[in-house]
This record gives C-alpha cells, structure tokens and sequence, in this order.
C-alpha cells in the first residue's frame, strides 16, 4: 500500500551556486513544497527573497558573493529572518 504526502502550501527559493546541486535539491524541496525561484548567488537570494516572500529559502553556506552565514551575521537586517540547519 502507498501513501501519499500531504502537500502543503509552502513558497521556497532555492540558492545554491552549483547547478547540478541546485536541480537535486530542487527534486528534494519539491516534495514538499513549491519552489518559485532559484538563486545561483545569496545576493540574487536575498533579491529574490524580498520580492517574492517565500516561506522557506534553503541556502548553501558557501555561496559567491553573499553567503548563507553571512547573510545571518547578528548586525545584518534582511527579509530572511530565520535560519534552521538542514
């Protein structure tokens, strides 16, 4: 017998610099969620953040230009607003 996952209603922006990473973690996020963006940068992220209003906005740590720690420094102010480890 299969069961089936509930679908929930989260928005997810997924930010990861590296391509081939971002299309498996796109198939992972989009099990739950729906994804309406992908960043290649934490500066497109944080852009596409403000504009967007997602839910959820798994980012890579390591990124170019503006990383997932970084962008959380305790004197940065940004529409990302919570970090939870995946």
């Amino acid at each position: 017998m299969q069961t089936s996952i509930p679908q929930t209603h989260l928005r997810a922006i997924i930010a990861e610099d590296d391509a081939a990473l971002r299309c498996t973690l796109r198939q992972i996020v989009q099990a739950r969620c729906e994804v309406i963006a992908e960043a290649e940068n934490g500066q497109v992220a944080v852009e596409l953040a403000g504009a967007l209003n997602p839910d959820i906005v798994p980012l890579d740590i390591s990124m170019p230009i503006l990383t997932g720690l970084r962008r959380h420094g305790p004197s940065e102010t940004s529409c990302l607003t919570s970090v939870s480890p995946l």
